[in-house]
């Protein structure tokens, strides 16, 4: 199965939310790597281990960066990074990235998902 082949990191600072879509996008075959920050997830990719085929984000986080000062900056360094931002208080016309609401429910982040990947 192709999924298999994706990595996904996954920011979210909320643990349940993010153990939750953890979960989902495992059972469907992906592999995750999750981080509670922008910054942990931007070491992440500036060190480029493991190799991420997309970033999915929640906007409101603590730390340096925002989900979205995380997703410019991730663009920065991979220009060709695919990047959903999850957001329960910002509009998909509130965003160069698509935007998906929460809450958000698993056959919707797959079906994103797999837009996005292919």
């Amino acid at each position: 199965m192709a999924a298999f082949q994706h990595c996904i990191l996954l920011v979210e600072d909320e643990v349940l939310i993010r153990f939750d879509y953890a979960d989902c996008l495992e059972l469907a075959g992906y592999t995750v790597v999750q981080a509670g920050n922008a910054d942990e997830a931007l070491s992440m990719i500036v060190v480029g281990t493991p190799k991420v085929d997309l970033l999915v984000t929640d906007v409101n986080m603590p730390g340096n960066l925002d989900g979205l000062g995380l997703a410019a900056r991730a663009q920065e360094l991979n220009p060709s990074l695919p990047i959903l931002i999850v957001s329960g208080h910002m509009r998909a016309d509130q965003s160069i990235w698509p935007v998906l609401a929460k809450p958000l429910h698993c056959d919707t982040l797959l079906e994103r998902v797999r837009d996005v990947l292919g």
